[in-house]
């Protein structure tokens, strides 16, 4: 049967993706944002500074080129993670965040 969507190339069936494939993706993606918010943050540690949490999602958000509210977003979701590693460092999860 032709469509007037068929004729004008509106209709035209969608590319086959992987939906796993792409939550996967989205969870590597986000684990990477919210490590390098971690590392960020536990280098200005280490130099005697303190780097306020909403600095590195901007500075994240930047050198990644992604929204600062996706940063964020992935941090909130996986900083459980990296409050254990600093619990097994020994180190005040306040100044880290």
């Amino acid at each position: 049967k032709a469509s007037l969507a068929k004729s004008f190339g509106f209709g035209a069936p969608k590319p086959k993706s992987n939906p796993i494939q792409h939550i996967v993706d989205k969870l590597d993606k986000d684990r990477y944002l919210a490590q390098q918010v971690f590392e960020l943050r536990i280098r200005s540690w280490f130099n005697g500074e303190k780097l306020k949490l909403v600095q590195a999602f901007v500075d994240v958000a930047a050198n990644e080129h992604v929204d600062r509210q996706t940063v964020k977003n992935a941090w909130y979701a996986h900083r459980q993670y990296y409050k254990k590693i600093i619990q097994e460092m020994q180190l005040s999860s306040k100044q880290i965040g």
